[in-house]
């Protein structure tokens, strides 16, 4: 089987005795801690939160910032030139540019990010926003440019991601079955082939507990 046919069932139940819940997906559930803290809005930065929430990645990207209003529209700024790349890609609603064409030109493009995120409409108007930063240092260049309370939602991120809806369980095993296909493609032991999926596996368990800290 093809790893692009890879499909997920959609049914909740495991089987006739067990049945499991489907949990809220991730952005619902980033909704309903937002309404219990009273925010207008979050403004996200960072590689990890663009992928979970945004459903953009690109190896070399520039910083990135999402913006995720109360009702769970989303709003991906991205460097000028990645533009083209992230509406193609990405999920969020709109994607915004900052910066100048040309990646490295601007040595210091982090104040261009915080500018271009607190002009996002969710966020200037807001009053009182959730705010994750990963890169370091945008959350106070946010706040200069932005005068709503600040409140960290990095904890209620990593929580979130321990929780897989079933498109990230779908990327994880199909991250597995490439190392599977690949290695019997070079006639691979069983145990060199285990070992692999084993090294996949912990990679993925180290990802989850490293981006708490």
């Amino acid at each position: 089987m093809a790893v692009d046919q890879l499909k997920l069932t959609t049914d909740a139940a495991l089987g006739d005795r067990i049945t499991i819940p489907r949990p809220q997906h991730r952005l619902e559930r980033l909704r309903t801690w937002m309404d219990q803290e009273s925010l207008d809005a979050c403004a996200l930065f960072g590689a990890q939160n663009a992928a979970h929430l945004g459903g953009y990645a690109r190896y070399y990207g520039g910083p990135s910032g999402l913006v995720i209003g109360r009702d769970g529209t989303r709003t991906l700024v991205v460097m000028l030139d990645e533009v083209p790349v992230a509406v193609a890609l990405g999920e969020a609603e709109t994607v915004l540019p900052y910066g100048e064409r040309g990646f490295g030109i601007n040595l210091d493009p982090l104040p261009l990010l915080a500018a271009s995120v607190a002009a996002v409409p969710e966020i200037s108007r807001a009053r009182r926003i959730g705010v994750s930063d990963e890169i370091g240092g945008l959350a106070s260049l946010l706040r200069s440019n932005c005068d709503a309370d600040q409140v960290d939602a990095s904890d209620t991120l990593y929580r979130i991601r321990l929780i897989k809806d079933e498109d990230e369980l779908v990327k994880i095993l199909r991250g597995v079955l490439q190392q599977f296909l690949f290695a019997i493609h070079l006639n691979a032991t069983f145990d060199e082939l285990a070992q692999q999926i084993v090294v996949r596996l912990t990679a993925e368990r180290h990802h989850l507990r490293d981006s708490s800290i």
